[in-house]
């Protein structure tokens, strides 16, 4: 733990700077570590809110996204947001672009209770929930609206609930947006995937559905997709328009392609041993800081979108609009079991029921 916090406070005089948000307080002390992602379902009953007794307090929040991303405007505005409401109080140093570990290093250390803070985006359900994997599956869900209306439901509190039970607490949703295809081969049908090796993050529904429509999968982190993309270790990748600026895919793709495959979301999520240790009303106040920033990162994200489609033209990367009937019928095709084995959470009817 020592040397954790060594590396840490070290890392953070080099990036802090960058994110905007770091800072010198002294720190309480951080709760020793119990485990990994694989720990013991944590204990979440409520003790009773620490007393303000005027301890200042110093966090950490991981995240792979760049801070040029909605989501890393995103995360630079909670942490400056928390700084000036807790009147320098709470203080989180930013670490963006992987700069402490991938997104799954993070968010296995936030539910071991060693990292205080991970903006991250859907990995947690494949880590922590397979059952709600319908929330990010391909071709599944009919639109952004769709997503957010469940996270808003009484699925998405059944969903923050299982979160809970591995010591992850959800503490604000953004929209991110809608993911598409990039490639070095032009893809114009379903035919033109075959073989194709498109690099994914390891989410388990993602692999086997790309696999079923023809794919050849490579999982790989987000900090090294560039590198593989440039030396062929992938020929394709996946993911917002915004990310092909934001990562400078332009610069080792060839073409894009508008699959509109997945709606996905982003959020700020937090050790809940960590937040049971602050005085109420600071806890209050970075729950209400978190929410504010998600909210602040989904308009951004909406304008981002336009933005990155004029500068991807201007690089020649224009998308392409393909017929994607076939990619829907394969892609529900290869989700049908999920519904019979790990989706038991609700049923298809239901989840559609929230396209309404």
């Amino acid at each position: 733990m020592k040397k954790r916090i060594a590396f840490l406070l070290a890392a953070a005089m080099l990036i802090t700077s960058l994110a905007g948000c770091g800072g010198n307080n002294s720190s309480a002390d951080t709760p020793a570590a119990d485990g990994g992602a694989s720990a013991p379902a944590a204990d979440n009953s409520t003790p009773e809110a620490p007393q303000d007794d005027g301890k200042t307090y110093t966090f950490s929040m991981g995240s792979p996204q760049p801070l040029t991303s909605p989501l890393g405007q995103g995360g630079t505005r909670f942490c400056e947001l928390v700084a000036e409401r807790t009147d320098g109080k709470v203080t989180i140093n930013y670490f963006p672009s992987s700069a402490i570990g991938s997104e799954r290093d993070c968010l296995t250390q936030i539910a071991g209770n060693e990292l205080e803070f991970e903006l991250a985006g859907v990995t947690t359900i494949d880590m922590f929930a397979p059952e709600f994997g319908f929330l990010q599956a391909p071709y599944l869900l009919t639109g952004m609206d769709h997503l957010m209306n469940m996270m808003d439901g009484e699925i998405g509190d059944k969903f923050k609930a299982k979160l809970l039970e591995n010591n992850v607490n959800m503490l604000a949703v953004a929209r991110v947006g809608v993911r598409q295809l990039t490639s070095n081969r032009e893809i114009k049908s379903i035919d033109d995937l075959a073989g194709l090796k498109l690099r994914l993050p390891e989410i388990a529904t993602w692999n086997k559905v790309w696999s079923h429509l023809g794919a050849a999968p490579v999982a790989i982190a987000t900090a090294e997709r560039y590198n593989a993309l440039q030396t062929g270790v992938a020929e394709a990748s996946e993911g917002t328009w915004d990310q092909v600026i934001d990562y400078n895919l332009y610069e080792v793709q060839k073409y894009a392609i508008e699959t509109n495959h997945v709606c996905e979301f982003g959020a700020i999520y937090a050790s809940e041993k960590l937040l049971q240790t602050l005085p109420e009303d600071l806890r209050k106040t970075v729950e209400e800081c978190a929410v504010e920033a998600m909210d602040y990162s989904s308009e951004l994200s909406q304008k981002a979108v336009e933005e990155s489609l004029e500068k991807m033209e201007g690089f020649g990367l224009v998308p392409s609009k393909i017929d994607t009937t076939e990619f829907n019928r394969l892609a529900l095709e290869a989700c049908e079991e999920y519904f019979n084995t790990t989706w038991t959470v609700a049923t298809k009817d239901e989840i559609m029921s929230y396209a309404d």
